[in-house]
């Protein structure tokens, strides 16, 4: 306090006291004497006594008067020295505090003590700060705003005031302080200084950082999640989570719900709450609880509950925190499997019988077609083969010269004898295919060769319809397979892309990746709308287009393909956009190996 003093001792108060005493005893002895010695003396021998009484007192008060100054000068001393003993026990205490800097300042900011905790934690030694101004732990821009001056302003209208804020140290390092400045007075109530404790508060503040980023980084993952997360009181109130995801999936804004009953929670669901909230006491956590619920808007809901204990810093469980899934179409597509697969099983049963009827018959009809198509083949193809040589005879002119019009209809009867002997081939084809009885001839070819002659068979088609050709071939590219077969597979690929592109290009590529040869041809036709794709290699199968005319073929080009390409060891592939074109993608190994060998790819 200012003006206090640093005694119990109080010199004003007792030299009025002795001056109260001197004067009490003074009137007190005048009157009381003089009474007496009146009441038994005679008036000469008052006179006489009255000196000597005079000496007497002033004697008595001399010896007071020394006996109470030197008990207050003894009571001064002893008082002084407690005071230094105190000082120097204080001074060593602080001198000796590390973990605060503890230095004291003049009204001016000057620096006048300096412990050994100020040493540490600023890196100066004493010499080098007494006397100069505690600005110089501050950092530029700090001293730039006065901030320095105004701290001591502040003490000294508070008395004391705690600081927090950045420092330097010696090396020019910025850290994080708290710092407590006390206003000190003298005895008249002056400031005569200021005492400045300051403590390294960085880690404490590197730590509230990043506690304050996880809780940051937490709060972003809670909000940002799909699922309801929030926390409830051990009576079911929310507390203070409630993300997004829990409005949008319950229907309550977060407002609406903190610190009230989780609104689900009704009288007839209450029991079933309650054990739930028993086992939570128990500590035992609970996972993918189903519950058929309803919404602020009362729409009908079901949802996927987890919950687990929150605990107290004695690890006593105080509340829950709860995760919520809306799972309503898991469980209405749930229903409606359970539904289609009852019926299915039904219908499996039904068909089930109707198919192993209908299996013993197919087995006759596939001995009886086999048969057919063994003893027709020679018997089709013969004639056929016949009437196309001898065509081609007169065609030639070797019979003898022909007019135009016997022209023309000769190479009708060819197109269609050629074409009735495609179909049969395909046919039988098929039939040998289905009963894996295919003959495979392997032999060494240049696929690029190939390439060039299929394309060869097509190119008056391709100019007619004036459609741009785009090769793009590697020089050789060598294959070990059944170079017919694969003829066979190119010439079905050439012919559907042509035979559907009325305009735009057809590019063609070819290429060597790793131990495979990719022919790949590319159109801009009409292409296959997607519920048709699963059509596209069934036999006897073709797709309508109605843009363009009907085409001829018996279905089985892509199928026959498809085939093939699985019992070379490769494959064939589409991708199509309807309206925009296909992609037709042919692979093979470069050596063919068996259908049941494994491709390892690259």
């Amino acid at each position: 306090m200012p003006g206090s003093s640093l005694y119990n001792f109080n010199p004003r108060w007792n030299a009025l006291k002795i001056s109260l005493i001197y004067f009490t005893a003074s009137i007190i002895w005048i009157i009381v004497s003089d009474s007496l010695l009146e009441l038994y003396f005679s008036p000469d021998m008052v006179t006489q006594l009255q000196t000597v009484k005079g000496t007497v007192f002033i004697i008595l008060t001399s010896i007071l008067i020394y006996i109470l100054i030197y008990r207050d000068f003894i009571a001064i001393k002893k008082a002084e020295k407690s005071f230094i003993k105190t000082k120097e026990k204080f001074e060593l205490l602080v001198k000796g505090v590390k973990d605060y800097a503890i230095f004291m300042i003049d009204p001016s900011g000057k620096i006048v003590s300096w412990n050994a905790g100020a040493e540490l934690i600023y890196g100066y030694n004493s010499p080098e700060v007494m006397g100069k101004n505690f600005s110089i732990f501050f950092p530029p821009e700090s001293v730039q705003k006065g901030l320095p001056q105004k701290e001591l302003e502040i003490a000294s209208l508070k008395g004391n005031k705690y600081f927090e804020g950045w420092r330097i140290n010696k090396k020019g390092l910025k850290f994080w302080a708290s710092s407590v400045i006390t206003t000190l007075y003298d005895k008249k109530g002056i400031i005569s200084g200021y005492s400045n404790v300051i403590r390294d508060l960085t880690d404490l503040k590197n730590f509230e950082e990043n506690i304050r980023a996880n809780n940051d980084y937490l709060a972003a993952i809670i909000d940002s999640s799909p699922l309801a997360i929030y926390d409830l009181d051990l009576e079911g109130k929310i507390k203070s989570i409630w993300n997004p995801a829990a409005e949008n999936i319950f229907g309550w804004k977060k407002e609406e719900v903190i610190n009230k009953t989780l609104p689900i929670i009704t009288k007839d669901n209450t029991p079933d709450f309650m054990k739930l909230k028993q086992k939570i006491m128990d500590d035992e956590p609970f996972t993918d609880l189903r519950l058929q619920t309803f919404t602020k808007e009362g729409k009908e809901t079901y949802l996927s509950f987890s919950a687990a204990p929150l605990h107290d810093s004695r690890g006593k469980v105080n509340g829950i925190m709860s995760i919520a899934a809306d799972i309503s179409k898991q469980v209405f597509y749930l229903h409606k499997i359970e539904k289609l697969s009852h019926e299915l099983e039904i219908k499996v049963e039904d068909r089930t019988k109707e198919l192993l009827e209908a299996n013993e018959k197919l087995k006759e009809l596939d001995k009886l077609k086999s048969l057919f198509i063994a003893s027709m083949s020679h018997e089709l193809r013969t004639p056929l083969n016949s009437i196309i040589g001898f065509t081609s005879v007169i065609l030639q002119g070797m019979t003898g010269d022909i007019n135009p019009e016997q022209e023309k209809q000769l190479n009708i009867v060819k197109y269609s004898a050629n074409h009735l002997l495609s179909m049969i081939n395909d046919i039988i084809d098929l039939s040998k295919i289905e009963a894996g009885k295919v003959d495979f001839y392997i032999n060494e070819f240049d696929y690029v060769t190939l390439v060039k002659e299929v394309i060869t068979s097509f190119e008056n088609e391709i100019n007619s319809k004036n459609i741009r050709l785009s090769l793009d071939l590697p020089s050789t590219l060598f294959l070990k397979s059944d170079e017919q077969r694969v003829r066979q597979i190119l010439m079905n690929m050439a012919s559907n892309a042509v035979k559907f592109t009325e305009e735009g290009k057809i590019d063609i590529y070819l290429s060597k990746k790793c131990e495979k040869i990719i022919f790949c041809i590319k159109d801009t036709g009409i292409g296959i709308k997607q519920e048709d794709l699963s059509k596209l290699f069934q036999p006897f199968s073709r797709i309508n287009v109605e843009e363009m005319p009907s085409t001829e073929g018996t279905g089985l080009g892509l199928y026959l393909s498809k085939k093939l390409s699985k019992n070379l060891g490769g494959d064939l592939m589409v991708r199509s956009e309807y309206g925009k074109g296909s992609t037709f993608k042919f692979t093979l190994p470069v050596e063919r190996r068996s259908v049941d060998e494994k491709d390892t790819g690259c």
